[in-house]
């Protein structure tokens, strides 16, 4: 891609596990990226996308994304190095995992502050550059809890299905103006994330983490995790001209797991 039709990718949470895997994708793909993350292995994630053969640029802005002014520091960065941002992949930690009375309406409160409001803040401050430009891609990552929720995973399937309903309002809002909005809903990659759930069932079930994974693996259509590159593909797809056809789906990319039609 030549520099002059390159475009920049804002990548949130992306120090390692699938927020990683989207950065190098679009990164492979010719993309200048806008990493962040509040974790200490950033600057490392950084020169793992670097390693990828391309002539881009990457920046890494030290942020956590559940606070607006750590929000507002990565849009002002990145447009001080960039200009536009043309591509949003929000992502983030999971919420919390339990069933409805294992939880606080405090938990509640803290979910949707950290999964909602980061999107909602973000979308809004990056639309009218993509309504000018008339170009755009926003993709938002839930989980395939927004279809089929987990009774285990409630603050999962609560504010996974209200960032999917937004997505689909935005789409219809934005599409005339060149502007596809997408969700995506990982189902079972072994990322940091996943590790921790196992846990959390090791303890409840008082049971070996390794034989509990065996079991799950072993439920799994493809009898294995999904790898975090597969993931990147498809954002990274969905970040294309290619896709420009494609808005206001939710597509999940779970290996087969999710059983519904739709």
């Amino acid at each position: 891609m030549s520099k002059n039709k390159r475009r920049t990718a804002l990548v949130l949470a992306s120090s390692d596990g699938l927020g990683l895997a989207v950065a190098k994708t679009l990164y492979s793909s010719g993309h200048n990226v806008i990493m962040t993350s509040r974790s200490e292995k950033l600057e490392k994630a950084r020169q793992e996308v670097y390693a990828v053969d391309n002539n881009a640029e990457v920046l890494a802005v030290q942020a956590d994304v559940t606070k607006i002014e750590d929000l507002n520091k990565i849009i002002t960065e990145g447009k001080k190095q960039f200009g536009n941002i043309d591509i949003l992949f929000t992502n983030g930690a999971g919420p919390k995992p339990g069933n409805i009375t294992d939880l606080t309406l405090k938990d509640f409160c803290q979910a949707h502050n950290d999964l909602l409001l980061p999107v909602l803040h973000l979308t809004k401050q990056l639309l009218p550059d993509m309504i000018s430009q008339k170009w755009g891609r926003i993709i938002i990552n839930t989980s395939i809890t927004a279809k089929e929720p987990s009774e285990t995973l409630v603050l999962s399937n609560v504010y996974r299905a209200a960032l999917t309903s937004y997505s689909k309002t935005l789409s219809q809002q934005f599409a005339s103006h060149g502007i596809t909005v997408n969700t995506v809903g990982p189902g079972s990659f072994k990322t940091a994330r996943a590790l921790e759930l196992l846990n959390e069932m090791s303890k409840k079930q008082k049971r070996n983490v390794k034989d509990i994974e065996l079991e799950i693996t072993q439920r799994l259509p493809m009898k294995r995790y999904n790898e975090p590159k597969e993931f990147g593909n498809v954002v990274a797809f969905l970040a294309s001209d290619a896709a420009s056809a494609i808005t206001g789906t939710f597509i999940p990319i779970d290996g087969g797991i999710s059983r519904g039609l739709f």
